[in-house]
């Protein structure tokens, strides 16, 4: 039988030669010692020099995987299914955490399923804090602090391995599959949720990162990936408010992407995304939403035009 361990720190990772190095030396300096852990690392089909990078990273903690190039999302959950962590966390491969991760996090183990903490992104020198929501279930918090801007990813928090003993859907969306996978892992959570109110992840600007990179039509499946979330989830009027509003708030971000980056697929498209926020977009879910959605939501519904080209000027002017 295995030997069990105390943290499963899971790395997908495909052809990041010059960053996972970084990730692993953040994990493995870490200023508490005296704990078990493992570093599940899954190799998504990199053609460069990563796997030689991992392989010959000087540690016994690291279990390196290789699977055939498919996506992220497979990569997690082969990493996930050799997890032996009695909790598991995800690190993306150019990113990394906090020397006192463990120090600070590790007084908290046992005490929640799911443990929330701090994100400094370093794009737009932002730090995103969990919030405090006395909302009924689990899933509520999770939805409302989505749409106040605390990222929907599975690297801002940690989980307990009982939230994944029943099989999870790794559904092919490529964007927001992290979103899709936590809506599930928060229905199941049956004790409180914690916050720790410290950065302890960083995430850092990288060449060629798939989902800063992709701007084509697999930005839809974010789309399709929510409108599941509505389909499956959406059992109270709480809960199909805050998807409705997620989906509006969607719409802005994915347009201005395709209009700046992918002219072609923006007109092809546009039409089609105006059409769900028409579906989605009323003016309620501005309570729900954070002030630089609410800015984002406003000048979109008065006019889309308008608000691709305050998004213009807006670039511009952030490139001085």
């Amino acid at each position: 039988m295995a030997e069990k361990v105390k943290y499963s720190f899971i790395i997908p990772v495909y052809n990041r030669e010059a960053y996972i190095v970084r990730c692993l030396d953040s994990i493995h300096h870490q200023t508490k010692q005296n704990v078990s852990f493992e570093v599940i690392v899954v190799d998504d089909g990199s053609t460069d020099e990563t796997a030689k990078r991992v392989q010959e990273y000087p540690s016994e903690r690291i279990r390196y995987f290789y699977i055939p190039h498919s996506n992220p999302c497979m990569a997690r959950k082969k990493g996930i299914e050799e997890a032996r962590g009695e909790y598991l966390a995800f690190v993306d491969s150019d990113d990394h955490i906090d020397e006192r991760y463990i120090e600070i996090l590790d007084p908290y183990i046992g005490k929640a399923e799911i443990i929330e903490f701090g994100r400094y992104h370093a794009d737009n020198s932002h730090i995103y804090m969990p919030y405090k929501f006395n909302e009924e279930t689990p899933m509520e918090h999770f939805l409302r602090s989505a749409l106040k801007e605390y990222p929907g990813s599975l690297v801002t928090r940690i989980f307990n391995c009982c939230l994944f003993q029943k099989p999870l859907d790794y559904a092919d969306y490529f964007f927001y599959e992290d979103y899709y996978l936590l809506v599930q892992l928060y229905t199941r959570v049956c004790r409180d949720i914690l916050d720790i109110q410290q950065v302890l992840y960083y995430s850092e600007p990288s060449v060629n990162s798939l989902t800063r990179s992709v701007v084509d039509e697999r930005m839809l499946t974010g789309i399709y990936a929510l409108e599941s979330v509505l389909k499956n989830y959406g059992e109270s009027e709480k809960v199909k408010k805050y998807m409705k509003a997620k989906l509006a708030v969607s719409i802005p971000g994915i347009e201005g992407q395709l209009y700046q980056y992918n002219r072609p697929v923006f007109e092809k498209n546009q039409e089609f995304l105006r059409k769900v926020f028409r579906k989605y977009g009323t003016w309620d879910i501005l309570r729900y939403i954070g002030w630089k959605s609410r800015i984002k939501i406003t000048l979109y519904a008065i006019s889309p035009q308008l608000f691709l080209y305050v998004r213009s000027c807006y670039k511009k002017v952030k490139k001085l």
